[in-house]
């Protein structure tokens, strides 16, 4: 959680099983690109509050996004793979409100 502040976290875990992330007027910068989820799917519920939320994924992860923005905006830039070829699957549920959540490779 991120108020009136940023934040960077890079999660390295191999057995990521999901979380919650929430930015309130601050930025906040997540890098899976290192991580590995538990079963190969994982959920985070994202919350952003005029403020930013990126987060960064491996390029072989299926990304499954879920979204209200609310006079904000949900950007999911990352390139999904064929679900044969997803090492992982991460469920993101995310709530813009003035603010945007950015996922990308």
């Amino acid at each position: 959680t991120c108020v009136f502040s940023g934040m960077k976290r890079r999660i390295e875990s191999q057995n990521f099983k999901g979380g919650q992330a929430t930015a309130v007027m601050g930025g906040l910068e997540l890098d899976f690109t290192s991580a590995g989820l538990e079963g190969d799917k994982a959920t985070i519920d994202v919350t952003a509050i005029m403020g930013g939320v990126d987060i960064r994924v491996p390029s072989n992860w299926r990304v499954v996004v879920d979204g209200t923005p609310i006079l904000g905006g949900i950007d999911d830039k990352h390139r999904n793979v064929p679900d044969a070829e997803a090492k992982a699957t991460l469920f993101v549920k995310a709530t813009a409100i003035l603010g945007g959540v950015t996922i990308k490779s």
